[in-house]
């Protein structure tokens, strides 16, 4: 089966965005039965919808999980909520502004779980040294839309997983910026590892070849 790993790329001032880098990096990797299809989605309302549809429906995921930048979190952040509300006044990289609060699917629900176990991936994280929180809040940005679409569309599937987590910046990005938060990029593949590994049911550190 597949686990469709999901990042971004750079937007707004960001010129490095890891969780992009750690998808691409992950590509590839078999953890357990599971073969990894890692992908850098682009900062576009438009071009993320038609990706991610794309994706699910080539790929059909056991499961999915993707990863956004939070500049200013100092921690992992393993999301709860998908919410179906596309609003920023901050563009896309396509100049696109969303100053309306709009539903990303007309006919999805408010709001989707997820359906990996959130809190047991937090007390794995944090066992390994890793900061980490359960949010419940992935904003109405780029990160939530890929998220609800994700959710939006794997909830019609019968055990298919879906989940998102925040990430800090890399701190091999930002050595020259003393005060913005960051972990290293090798702890920042280790919690996207392990959270793949606790979703799956699976020890970490045995199964990543």
């Amino acid at each position: 089966m597949t686990i469709l790993l999901v990042g971004f790329g750079p937007f707004g001032n960001i010129r490095h965005n890891p969780s992009g880098e750690i998808a691409k990096l992950l590509n590839g990797k078999r953890i357990g039965n599971d073969i990894v299809l890692g992908r850098v989605l682009p900062v576009s309302y438009i071009k993320v919808k038609v990706t991610l549809e794309r994706l699910i429906a080539d790929a059909n995921p056991s499961l999915f999980l993707g990863i956004g930048l939070a500049p200013n979190s100092t921690c992992i952040r393993v999301e709860a909520i998908a919410l179906n509300i596309a609003y920023s006044e901050k563009p896309d990289v396509d100049g696109t502004i969303i100053k309306e609060i709009t539903p990303i699917y007309d006919d999805g629900e408010l709001a989707y779980m997820a359906n990996i176990p959130l809190k047991r991936i937090v007390g794995e994280l944090r066992r390994h040294g890793i900061p980490s929180v359960l949010s419940f809040s992935a904003g109405t940005y780029l990160c939530n839309y890929a998220y609800y679409i994700a959710s939006y569309l794997l909830s019609k599937r019968n055990n298919a997983m879906f989940g998102f987590i925040h990430i800090p910046q890399a701190s091999e990005y930002v050595v020259s910026k003393a005060n913005v938060p960051s972990l290293p990029f090798t702890v920042l593949v280790k919690a996207v590892e392990i959270t793949i590994h606790v979703s799956l049911g699976l020890p970490y550190g045995k199964s990543v070849n």
